[in-house]
């Protein structure tokens, strides 16, 4: 961050709790969702959970994190046509129009 009046990013915040100088959580509607990691990726959600603490975090919201990171990542690198299709499929399930998929 550059300036002090900006939000940290998702980045930011996530090494803020795995250097024990930060805190977060989530709150609205969460989805469950049943999801299978190779052993490596798990090994890595375990590492961070490890530095966080295991009593001050979760696996899933670790996760939660690195999804929301990796989504910032990619958005701005993806051409204006697959943004509005990316933005209109997301906003169409939370809405409820895409039945059965949420």
């Amino acid at each position: 961050m550059t300036n002090f009046d900006d939000e940290p990013t998702k980045v930011e915040m996530l090494l803020s709790e795995i250097n024990n100088t930060g805190k977060s959580a989530y709150s609205g509607v969460l989805k469950p969702l049943s999801i299978r990691l190779p052993i490596q990726t798990y090994a890595k959600v375990v590492a961070i959970e490890n530095f966080i603490g295991a009593e001050k975090t979760s696996k899933n919201k670790i996760i939660n994190d690195l999804l929301e990171i990796a989504f910032d990542q990619i958005y701005p690198s993806l051409s204006e046509s697959q943004k509005q299709a990316f933005d209109s499929f997301s906003q169409s399930l939370l809405d409820g129009s895409e039945s059965g998929k949420l």
